[in-house]
């Protein structure tokens, strides 16, 4: 038990980086994340090998980021990439120096909330259940939020969009991309219709599929995983 082991999310914005810069943490992410300090632009085609990337077609860069240079004139912690799995660490590491006490395997089952306090009930890795009084709860748990659902606050707009299946991978591919890194590449095979991104830009890449109506995980065994990683690559 510990913090992600899965890149997920990787784009961080403009004020994202702004609040770290006031917590002195913005130094440490920035390294954390300087794999992916090259990246520019989306780029699209059949398959990654098909494409020279030197001459490809970029589209806008991650969140409509602006080049390094007019960043700067608007705030001084531009947005950059920085892969979840990278970043957790450094905010685990600055939460227990102040003294947070962090606790991993365990399960809010339900929550008792008043106009001044609420009350927490939650069951560690053993099963046993704890109450924890506190004047505020942070649901930061997703659009299927537990903290949400338990505290009676309904959502509003789509659950979500798509589903896919991610595919986090290990694979040499800085001959093709060395000087001409990309913040996403979206594959139009009909064999491999998805999107890769780089983790490290080097060894490690994340390739995402989308699920056809109908389909779920057991559609995608490790084999046919195999196969749509070689085809988009």
């Amino acid at each position: 038990p510990g913090t992600s082991i899965h890149p997920r999310a990787r784009g961080l914005g403009a004020r994202t980086m702004e609040l770290f810069r006031e917590l002195s943490l913005e130094e440490q992410v920035r390294h954390a994340g300087r794999d992916l300090d090259q990246s520019r632009g989306w780029i699209a085609g059949m398959s990654l090998a098909s494409m020279n990337l030197a001459e490809v077609p970029r589209r806008f860069d991650f969140g409509g980021r602006l080049p390094d240079q007019e960043a700067t004139r608007y705030t001084p912690s531009p947005g950059m990439l920085c892969p979840q799995h990278y970043l957790e660490p450094v905010l685990l590491s600055a939460a227990t120096a102040a003294g947070v006490d962090v606790r991993f395997r365990s399960e809010v089952m339900g929550v008792d909330a008043t106009d001044n306090d609420a009350v927490v009930k939650f069951r560690d890795a053993q099963g046993r259940t704890h109450s924890l009084r506190t004047s505020y709860i942070i649901g930061a748990d997703g659009p299927r939020s537990t903290i949400r659902t338990h505290c009676g606050i309904a959502m509003t707009g789509h659950r979500f969009h798509r589903r896919f299946v991610s595919v986090y991978f290990r694979a040499d591919l800085s001959p093709l991309v060395e000087g001409n890194e990309f913040i996403g590449c979206q594959l139009r095979s009909p064999a491999a219709e998805g999107a890769l991104y780089g983790v490290d830009n080097r060894q490690l890449w994340l390739f995402m599929k989308p699920v056809r109506p109908g389909e779920s995980r057991a559609d995608y065994p490790d084999g046919r995983c195999y196969d749509l990683v070689r085809t988009a690559i």
